[in-house]
């Protein structure tokens, strides 16, 4: 692909699944730099969007911080170093 970012790039990801969430990541890995924000609405189940981040950052060997959450983790915005 040819398409090049001239901003931060924010995603909110609603795919809910592990195989959805993580099928965007990889997908989308080629355009997600530093300074990329990331945000998931169900991060708080393990086998789903939280296991697709964690597979995808190990990967990818991707470095991240949490920039804003909900107390019970549920929704989650983690931006990319």
């Amino acid at each position: 692909s040819s398409y090049k970012t001239k901003n931060r790039l924010v995603i909110h990801f609603d795919a809910d699944l592990y195989s959805s969430t993580v099928f965007v990541l990889f997908n989308l890995s080629h355009i997600l730099g530093s300074g990329s924000v990331l945000m998931f609405d169900e991060f708080i189940t393990y086998f789903d969007e939280f296991l697709a981040f964690h597979d995808f950052t190990r990967c990818c060997y991707k470095k991240w911080n949490v920039i804003c959450r909900r107390r019970d983790f549920r929704r989650i915005a983690i931006e990319l170093k």
